[in-house]
């Protein structure tokens, strides 16, 4: 399909007939992809043909997923870093490069949460969310972007349902502006990028698992229960849906907005949440 009948940028915008190798050729980078959404997400971009790096700080977990994923070692490679550290993200952008020599798709999804109150959030468990959340997050992107540049490539952040205006949780308020503050980074990065061709939108998540709702008992999916006593637990709702999402529909957004079939979306927020915000707005 063309969308375009300008003969100068007719062929940038073909769909490829062949859906399933959309990524053959690519390279992407995703931090925190050793577990949970993001190595969901690897194991899709991997399906779809791409070449993948993980981040993370667990190095025994890092190592464990990629050769899990791909015993060979020519696909998929784990770099221990922690984004919060302005030279471990140099580090896993230049070693990308020195191993596969591109980057074309940076999903940005490392991420933490404490549960407490405000006023209950101690000064370190604050800096530690803000610095992986938000700062890691600003990093990352900002030492990718010379290379994205090269490739007219995409960003995908990470966020969150509860960086909705009155949205945030009182459960985990920290997680929630730390959300926020990415959301709207995102789309500060996509109105600077547009002009280089580099697009950049984010997937916010709601109720997925796996994810932070590993402690419920979903033996009757309608009817959930927490397995333990969990401040999170009156939060978590079932959606209109009827049902909680899947790692694998998450990642199905992030390659939809990573792929060319998104070539003009960018500065998107996309809520994958079973209708949860809509039935509260």
């Amino acid at each position: 399909m063309v969308y375009s009948n300008n003969p100068k940028i007719k062929n940038k915008l073909s769909v490829s007939p062949d859906s399933n190798q959309r990524f053959k050729g690519k390279v992407v980078l995703i931090t925190g992809g050793t577990s949970g959404i993001g190595k969901t997400i690897t194991e899709c971009f991997l399906k779809e043909g791409a070449k993948v790096v993980i981040t993370g700080r667990d190095v025994i977990r890092g190592l464990k997923t990629a050769k899990t994923l791909d015993q060979s070692g020519k696909r998929v490679r784990f770099i221990s870093s922690n984004i919060s550290k302005a030279e471990d993200v140099k580090k896993q952008t230049m070693e990308t490069i020195s191993l596969f020599g591109r980057i074309d798709v940076l999903v940005s999804g490392a991420g933490i949460n404490v549960i407490g109150k405000l006023t209950q959030t101690s000064e370190s468990a604050w800096d530690e969310v803000m610095d992986i959340n938000v700062k890691g997050q600003f990093l990352s992107i900002k030492e990718a972007y010379p290379y994205l540049k090269k490739t007219k490539g995409a960003v995908i952040t990470i966020s969150s349902d509860v960086a909705l205006p009155n949205r945030g949780s009182v459960t985990i308020p920290a997680y929630s502006i730390s959300k926020s503050a990415v959301s709207q980074m995102t789309r500060m990065f996509a109105a600077e990028f547009a002009k280089d061709g580099v697009r950049v939108n984010a997937v916010s998540p709601a109720n997925i698992i796996p994810g932070m709702l590993h402690n419920l008992d979903l033996s009757d999916p309608k009817k959930p229960t927490w397995r333990k006593e969990d401040l999170c637990g009156p939060d978590w709702v079932l959606p209109p849906f009827g049902r909680f999402g899947f790692s694998k529909e998450v990642a199905s957004v992030v390659l939809f907005l990573a792929s060319q079939e998104a070539s003009y979306v960018t500065g998107a927020e996309v809520l994958v949440d079973g209708a949860l915000n809509a039935a509260q707005a």
